[in-house]
């Protein structure tokens, strides 16, 4: 699928070449065929090598382009800038000796089955995940809340549309692109909700005055702070330029320290006013702001009416209705996608095969090392544990005699 050979999953998630030795995965598997009181799952995990290795159209690629001179003889990962789309499994028999071939093949086939089921299943999930969630009951909530809810919802789903349109272009379902379903999510934010919200704060609505007031005062107390500020710094910015002419030096402030600068500068003098010209905008901001929340607390001693509140709850369900509308109808969509992205054909397993390993196969003398190491070191310790013994022995009848 396009997207494995950059090392990614169907979704865009990091491809994890060794996922067949998941512990949930094995555990499934040994309950699945009824193995999972007689095998552990550390013992299988132990068990299973996970080898990748590269086409062999990839591999003639990096050795003609790259030079990689020990590339051919182990086709291990060892490119940053390739990834493999090979990927062999061996189980090995360590951990039951006597297993016989037939429940060797099941227990592998069964593992990399379960494992292209849970790929599968896993990114299909990803494509579904929480956007197309039913919005949660709030109309019992305030009206700034439920607006800011039904908001939120319409980015998470535009922007997620937004990102699978860059990487699927050409993708519609029933003639809708993804492209198609953000900018209508955009749409229903800067029209409907956009006056929705302007209703709100103008008119002051609100199902809690006495709390909408306690955030105005807060709102209206960070303004007055940096207002203070402001016009401190302005003060000291006047007496700057009071002194232009009068001093050969300078300290402007800048950030939370001073910089000294020549005074005899044009270019001085303008920084100096534009400095000012900001400080008294923002200043001007400052007030215009705290004035109307002033006015938003005003407002509040104004009891909305019955017809106002039954009025703007309806046009808030209404917005609340065409989300729902919007995350069904991307619903449909992201299922549409997943079936024409995420099939059967995304993992092939293929050339399963039983090895027995013969007397003078790797395998085998590994196996026999291992085994017979232990009664080696056995033999020998008790070899130069006789011989020690055996010389003591010699030496103190010597010394007796």
């Amino acid at each position: 699928y396009e997207g494995a050979a950059n090392g990614l999953t169907p979704t865009g998630e990091i491809l994890a070449l060794d996922g067949v030795k998941n512990k949930d995965l094995i555990q499934d598997v040994l309950t699945e065929l009824g193995l999972d009181g007689k095998y552990s799952v550390e013992s299988i995990q132990d068990s299973l090598d996970v080898k990748a290795s590269y086409p062999d159209d990839v591999l003639a690629r990096v050795q003609a382009y790259n030079s990689l001179y020990d590339f051919s003889a182990s086709r291990d990962v060892q490119q940053e800038n390739f990834y493999p789309t090979i990927v062999g499994i061996t189980l090995y028999d360590d951990f039951d000796t006597s297993i016989s071939e037939a429940d060797m093949r099941k227990l592998l086939s069964t593992l990399a089955e379960s494992y292209r089921s849970r790929f599968l299943k896993d990114n299909v999930f990803a494509y579904s995940r929480a956007v197309t969630e039913d919005i949660l009951d709030v109309t019992d909530a305030d009206y700034r809340y439920q607006l800011d809810i039904i908001k939120k919802q319409l980015n998470i789903i535009g922007r997620y549309a937004g990102e699978l349109y860059e990487s699927n272009i050409s993708f519609s379902h029933n003639g809708i692109s993804f492209n198609d379903l953000s900018l209508k999510c955009q749409s229903i934010i800067d029209n409907e909700l956009s006056n929705l919200e302007a209703l709100i704060i103008l008119n002051s609505y609100s199902k809690s005055p006495v709390r909408l007031r306690n955030q105005y005062q807060y709102e209206i107390g960070l303004l007055t702070n940096e207002l203070e500020q402001k016009q401190t710094n302005l003060e000291e910015l006047d007496a700057l330029v009071a002194s232009y002419e009068m001093d050969d030096i300078l300290y402007i402030p800048m950030g939370d320290s001073y910089v000294r600068v020549d005074s005899n500068s044009t270019e001085v003098y303008e920084e100096l006013m534009d400095k000012k010209q900001e400080l008294t905008d923002r200043i001007t901001t400052l007030n215009s702001n705290i004035a109307i929340y002033n006015q938003y607390i005003t407002d509040l001693n104004i009891a909305t009416s019955p017809r106002e509140s039954k009025d703007l709850q309806n046009k808030l369900t209404a917005a609340s209705e065409k989300l729902v509308t919007i995350e069904d109808e991307f619903s449909s969509m992201l299922k549409a996608f997943t079936e024409s992205v995420i099939t059967e054909d995304n993992i092939i397993i293929e050339r399963l095969r039983f090895v027995s390993p013969s007397l003078f196969s790797f395998s085998f003398i590994a196996r026999a090392v291992k085994c017979a190491l232990p009664v080696c070191l056995c033999t020998l310790l008790l070899f130069f544990g006789f011989m020690i013994f055996h010389e003591m022995k010699r030496l103190k009848n010597g010394e007796a005699f």
